[in-house]
């Protein structure tokens, strides 16, 4: 079948039906890869450029082969652009089939220019963040995975499409590329990738064939183990340490305020109050020590085991519910000292007044 046959006739359509309602159609995938079969269809979109534009929608089957004429809107080919959605290939590779004006190719122009200039060397950082919340997208069908008695194979193989395709396009954009083929397809660009665990085009094909399911909640646990810990190494600066002192400017003032919640809430008996105080208060503590010993302000995907500077508040935090609230609030009263006295052994300058007088006079 000559499959612009098709493509020529659905553009006529167009400029009678809908001359200005129209901005763009191209086609992209396998006849622009030159990777087509006697099975391909012409992959088709539209970029409508008035609401009327979205009724030109098609999707139909010709001598059993299916055709898709759909719309892409001018937002989601931006966002598109920005790497907020796996589908660059379709923007950057497409090939246009008809204009509505200069100024519509134009358009098209400027955010083939934006995937570009997105993939560059310096544009590393922005990229790196996107691919750490892509990766967190693996954790919630891991997590039923993780139920997996109570889990059939074909539920399960759908939570392993849902994983893997969200590590993969984690993968590219860690690698400052998009992949030009399809989930499946796209093998060898995945072999190809500097960054990646070891084996992964392997991994993912034993995968789609496992039919047990604890090996198969195993293998994509390591997978996405091991890919967490790759993006996060990637991620680290070639001089991490930040001076401590300029981490922490400010800090302890600020982290004060919840270590007088908690032990405001252990005088009242209020347990609920404390146990988030001091979890809130550990947590920023934390937070603070990796970005002052590595550079890098953690996401949801970081361990957050950073020693404090003078022990750990594990001993405290595994107090709630073993020890009265007394015994917790004199705790929380050492780990504030502990704390207080380490950051200023470090050079953190901690501006602390008595009277409000002794305040006013540092402003002057």
């Amino acid at each position: 079948m000559d499959v612009f046959r098709i493509a020529d006739r659905l553009i006529a359509y167009v400029k009678e039906r809908y001359p200005d309602d129209i901005a763009l159609v191209a086609y992209y995938g396998s006849y622009v890869s030159g990777k087509q079969t006697a099975r391909s269809d012409l992959d088709l979109f539209f970029i409508p450029a008035t609401p009327r534009g979205y009724e030109a929608a098609r999707t139909f089957l010709i001598d059993g082969l299916s055709f898709d004429f759909w719309p892409m809107g001018w937002d989601r080919a931006e966002r598109i652009a920005a790497f907020e959605e796996p589908l660059a290939s379709v923007l950057a590779d497409c090939r246009v089939l008809y204009a509505h004006s200069d100024a519509d190719r134009s358009r098209l122009d400027r955010l083939r220019q934006t995937i570009a200039e997105g993939l560059a060397p310096e544009r590393k950082g922005d990229l790196l963040k996107k691919d750490l919340r892509e990766l967190e997208r693996c954790y919630p069908p891991l997590h039923r995975l993780g139920r997996s008695p109570a889990c059939s194979l074909s539920s399960a193989r759908r939570e392993v499409y849902s994983l893997v395709t969200s590590l993969l396009y984690s993968l590219s954009l860690a690698n400052r590329t998009y992949y030009r083929r399809g989930w499946g397809q796209n093998m060898n660009e995945v072999e190809a990738l500097r960054l990646q665990p070891q084996n992964l085009a392997d991994r993912i094909r034993q995968l789609v064939t496992e039919r047990n399911l604890d090996r198969l909640e195993s293998a994509c646990a390591g997978l996405v183990e091991e890919t967490r810990l790759l993006l996060l190494k990637e991620r680290r600066p070639s001089s991490p340490s930040r001076l401590f002192a300029d981490v922490f400017a400010g800090f302890y003032e600020e982290w004060k305020g919840l270590i007088n919640k908690a032990l405001t809430a252990c005088e009242r008996g209020d347990s609920a109050t404390a146990f988030f105080a001091v979890l809130s208060a550990d947590d920023e503590l934390r937070r603070h020590l990796l970005l002052a010993e590595e550079g890098i302000w953690p996401t949801a995907l970081h361990e957050l085991t950073a020693a404090e500077p003078d022990g750990d508040s594990a001993d405290l935090v595994d107090r709630f519910g073993q020890d009265d609230l007394g015994v917790i609030h004199a705790a929380i009263r050492e780990w504030d000292r502990r704390v207080r006295h380490q950051l200023q052994a470090r050079g953190v300058q901690i501006r602390d007044y008595s009277t409000v007088e002794e305040f006013a006079s540092s402003l002057s």
